[in-house]
């Protein structure tokens, strides 16, 4: 098997054949570095997954669940003029043909 690209814009959700040749690749959400954190970062995401409620777990989300301690999910919240790199994308759909 060999790597397409590695370094991909978001996380894949499905694959498909398009017509005329190649592919369509669906992403269910941009990267971001909270997200890429939690994936490096095993002691971290044990604990997240034995302490706290799924639904209050650091990933990418569909929709708003409206809990309070939900972690803030807009990619680019700024603070004093500093773009925050802290929260989770929403879904959004992406879609690349590849051929």
């Amino acid at each position: 098997m060999t790597a397409v690209n590695s370094n991909l814009p978001g996380y894949p959700a499905r694959l498909a054949k398009a017509k005329g040749g190649g592919f369509w690749l669906s992403f269910f959400a941009v990267r971001t570095h909270l997200v890429e954190f939690v994936l490096r970062e095993d002691d971290f995401r044990e604990e997240m997954m034995r302490t706290i409620d799924p639904s209050l777990w650091v990933a990418p989300a569909l929709a708003t669940s409206g809990h309070c301690l939900e972690p803030m999910q807009f990619g680019s919240i700024k603070a004093l003029g500093i773009q925050k790199p802290w929260a989770p994308p929403r879904s959004y759909g992406l879609l690349v043909r590849i051929d």
